[in-house]
């Protein structure tokens, strides 16, 4: 049965649009001895100066939107949004 690695909280620039970002929560499953990707949809259009609280709450229901994704895959065991990390990606 698949299990989740890790979660990351992810924060892209906008490719077309540095004055913006996008939100995201990521999951790194193992499953079938090999390391797949799983991403929410995201948030995107987000200036790329946003407070840290409301980067944090876009993360939060991100994440929720991830852990719906994994239970649909039949993953239910999650590390809480407390332990996930937050990265940059550009």
């Amino acid at each position: 049965m698949a299990k989740v690695i890790a979660i990351r909280l992810v924060r892209e620039t906008d490719e077309e649009n540095d004055d913006e970002i996008g939100i995201s929560a990521v999951a790194e499953i193992e499953a079938a001895q090999t390391t797949q990707i799983i991403r929410s949809p995201g948030v995107w259009g987000i200036e790329a100066n946003v407070d840290d609280e409301y980067a944090d709450q876009v993360a939060e229901e991100e994440y929720e939107e991830l852990v719906a994704i994994l239970e649909d895959l039949g993953i239910e065991k999650v590390p809480p949004f407390e332990k996930a990390e937050w990265s940059d990606e550009h």
